[in-house]
């Protein structure tokens, strides 16, 4: 079900995207040090099953890669039910919300304080320096920043919603090129 969700919906023209190829990446890899839930029919996997997966999860990966199996295990059983393979997607039937990362992440900080002077210091004299400042102090993305629009400050509220994005489509074609 995995593979034929990914090659249907995560695509950009019929071409799979890196973004595809990696959620995949990220599931198995996952489900790797639980080898009943991989060798599972998706009609077989219940509640329990995907509750006890979170659970041992929560303590060895941080709160990003929590939320990205939750959302991989939802748009999954979603797309088998569509197919109707599946009765009921167990995923919405319980809050698994509650079940959150207990991991310690340190907190990262990009740049020294000494780093941030010089940092600052440089674009003084850069022709984008209005850009810098703004990733600098509001933590956008370059994409984020680069599709803003006029339409998108409202009421002194700058409302992120879409960024730009570059995806290559892998061809045939690409095979031909020695750096492919």
């Amino acid at each position: 079900v995995a593979q034929r969700w990914l090659t249907t919906h995560q695509t950009v023209g019929k071409k799979l995207t890196t973004e595809s190829h990696l959620n995949l990446e990220i599931l198995c890899i996952g489900l790797a040090d639980n080898p009943n839930l991989l060798e599972m029919k998706v009609q077989n996997i219940k509640f329990v099953h995907i509750e006890s997966f979170l659970k041992v999860k929560s303590t060895k990966v941080s709160e990003s890669t929590m939320k990205k199996y939750k959302q991989i295990l939802s748009n999954l059983f979603k797309y088998a039910l569509n197919l109707e393979i599946i009765g009921f997607n167990p995923m919405e039937r319980w809050d698994f919300s509650k079940i959150r990362s207990i991991k310690n992440t340190k907190i990262k900080n990009a740049m020294t304080p000494s780093d941030r002077k010089l940092f600052l210091e440089y674009i003084e004299k850069v022709q984008y320096k209005n850009l810098f400042l703004l990733l600098y102090r509001t933590g956008l993305r370059i994409g984020e920043a680069l599709a803003i629009q006029e339409s998108d400050l409202k009421d002194d509220i700058l409302e992120i919603n879409h960024q730009l994005v570059y995806k290559r489509k892998f061809d045939i074609e690409d095979k031909k090129d020695e750096k492919f």
